[in-house]
């Protein structure tokens, strides 16, 4: 088997392996699907190429979907969907305090104020502006205390507990999940 041929091989695996951590399948479960994937695949490869054996299996996402209706543990969280859901929210949080800083220091131009104006920005507690325009440019600075590094992390943690279910383990006994 070609060096390529190994290459598409481990690609359509590592997308399935993306696929099922994705759709909460565990670590050890997800080794042993990997495991018997690569196989059946290199198998298939000898017999009719790595091409036809890689149309066989058809999507590795579908096969991950259906591989882990198979093995789904309904008590286990989803550590990697909300850890990236999170993510996006306080990135999102950090991109509206950018943006409000800017529309900020657009007010304090429009104004014509020629002095130094200080604000803070009511969506984001603790974060404090400070612009001065005069003939030379504008200057503008941003202050980020304590209360805006707890909203960002009080949002992280919110969006990792809903969008990772990590209620989940707590509700094992009432599932009645013998797995």
């Amino acid at each position: 088997m070609s060096v390529l041929d190994r290459v598409r091989i481990e690609t359509a695996v590592q997308r399935y392996d993306l696929a099922l951590d994705l759709y909460g399948v565990a670590g050890p479960a997800r080794r042993g699907l990997r495991r018997e994937l690569r196989t059946n695949l290199r198998e298939a490869a000898g017999d009719g190429g790595v091409r036809p054996a890689l149309a066989a299996i058809g999507s590795p996402e579908q096969l991950a979907r259906e591989s882990a209706e198979a093995v789904s543990n309904p008590t286990r969280p989803a550590w990697s969907q909300g850890l990236a859901w999170a993510l996006v929210a306080v990135f999102l949080y950090w991109l509206l305090s950018l943006w409000s800083t800017f529309a900020f220091m657009d007010g304090v131009l429009a104004s014509g104020a020629s002095h130094e104006v200080t604000g803070g920005i009511t969506l984001l507690p603790g974060t404090e502006v400070s612009v001065q325009h005069d003939a030379t440019g504008v200057m503008g600075g941003l202050v980020m205390r304590g209360p805006f590094w707890l909203t960002a992390l009080a949002l992280f943690l919110l969006v990792l507990t809903i969008a990772g279910r990590l209620w989940r383990p707590l509700r094992r006994s009432a599932s009645g999940y013998a797995g």
